[in-house]
């Protein structure tokens, strides 16, 4: 029951995410994402507290390596995606994610022992894309520029840096509970994007100066489709296969 339910929130918020990138894109794509990131990882902090007696979180060379491996798809995976979201519409970007069980076998056949795409499977992942071309063929009919081209391109090197990293964390994350994956993961993208972004985020006044469209949009990603979308997406990959 706790897979099925797991699997339901993945897919209902994650299927949300692409029309909130955008939303939280409009005004300056990089402050929405680090103030995504940085929300999400500061929502955790609490729950890591509460539950340090029990499941202390852990600081060592081995976790961190696990870290940064779940930081591949926040980091580089969103970061690619969120400036992509400045020249593509989010039914592109649906059908772009659309590949990504395609991409994360391919990385588990290389790096996952026993692991491969069997028939049913690749046909699956074909009918899914297939029916998101249909969802959006009206969106599709329209004369491409050269920024569509690279924010086109820039989603599919977002879809492989995600792939990338969801088979490492499988590979390696196994012993850590996936609350202490995500909030270790969150917690180095927010400084990364906090570096590459400090004056900006750190001036109060931008938050103010974003529309209010854009700023639920990046509360939505921060709470749903970062800290619950992904804790429920680690919690899949220990218990399903890649």
């Amino acid at each position: 029951m706790k897979l099925i339910l797991a699997y339901l929130t993945v897919i209902m918020v994650w299927s949300t995410t692409p029309l909130a990138v955008v939303w939280s894109s409009e005004d300056d794509w990089l402050y929405g994402l680090t103030v995504r990131t940085f929300i999400a990882a500061a929502c955790l902090l609490p729950v890591i507290f509460l539950f340090k007696s029990s499941i202390p979180f852990q600081i060592n060379r081995h976790t961190l390596k696990i870290y940064f491996y779940g930081a591949i798809p926040i980091t580089f995976g969103m970061g690619v995606m969120f400036w992509a979201a400045q020249y593509i519409p989010s039914s592109w970007i649906a059908i772009i994610f659309a590949t990504s069980p395609l991409l994360t076998g391919l990385f588990a056949y290389w790096l996952l022992p026993k692991s491969n795409i069997t028939r049913f499977q690749f046909t699956a992942i074909g009918i899914s894309i297939f029916g998101l071309l249909i969802a959006f063929y009206k969106h599709l009919l329209v004369e491409i520029s050269a920024w569509q081209i690279a924010g086109i391109i820039a989603g599919l090197i977002s879809v492989l840096f995600h792939s990338f990293g969801t088979v490492l964390v499988k590979k390696h994350a196994n012993f850590l509970p996936n609350l202490h994956v995500v909030f270790g993961a969150l917690w180095i993208s927010s400084l990364a994007f906090i570096l590459a972004n400090p004056q900006s985020f750190f001036d109060y006044q931008q938050w103010f100066a974003l529309s209010h469209r854009g700023q639920w949009a990046i509360v939505y990603a921060a709470i749903f489709g970062s800290v619950i979308a992904f804790m429920s997406y680690y919690y899949l990959l220990k218990n399903m296969d890649a």
